[in-house]
């Protein structure tokens, strides 16, 4: 390679990976583990949130959610080949009625290390007409793509990606996990 080669680095990586743990998740048991977690921690964060509840995003550290950080663990690996990084953070979602989250993203990743951290959702319940993800592209916010969640849907993406909830149209609580790796 000459001096005077031109060379391309992609700054961002774009797209999101998604699964389903319908099979591998007692869904209804999480869904009480999210309950008794509001219970115990009631004040609503407010982040991107309008309406709804946010738990403090140290669930992670919470015994009770070990299970299943071993389980995002393993899928996050899987795609990164990466055991170096860290479950940071894990917060709880729940929203009613007419609540949605506005446009946000969980941080920026280290592009000049090359390194891309990842953020994911996973949907524990998901009732007709409560809100989609929808990722907003950073290249041009005037457009946008909508994801249509499920129950046990398992989705990664970077971290520094857009993206915002509808808001919650339906009469059921919509009921999900956010995280972060670093």
């Amino acid at each position: 390679m000459s001096e005077n080669d031109i060379i391309y680095k992609p700054l961002y990586k774009i797209g999101i990976w998604t699964t389903n743990l319908l099979e591998e998740l007692n869904i209804d048991y999480w869904i009480k583990v999210i309950y008794d977690s509001q219970k115990a921690y009631p004040k609503s964060i407010e982040r991107s949130n309008k309406g709804g509840y946010q738990s403090p995003v140290n669930l992670v550290d919470v015994p009770i959610f070990s299970p299943l950080v071993k389980i995002l663990n393993q899928y996050h690996f899987k795609i990164t080949k990466d055991s170096l990084k860290t479950l940071t953070y894990l917060w709880v979602n729940i929203s009613s009625f007419g609540n949605y989250n506005a446009l946000h993203n969980h941080g920026t990743h280290n592009i000049l290390k090359g390194e891309e951290d990842l953020s994911g959702i996973l949907y524990l319940k998901v009732p007709l007409n409560s809100g989609n993800l929808v990722f907003t592209t950073p290249f041009d916010i005037n457009s946008a793509q909508s994801y249509i969640p499920s129950e046990g849907n398992l989705l990664f993406f970077n971290k520094s990606l857009p993206h915002s909830v509808e808001p919650n149209l339906s009469q059921e609580d919509r009921i999900s996990i956010a995280f972060n790796y670093e």
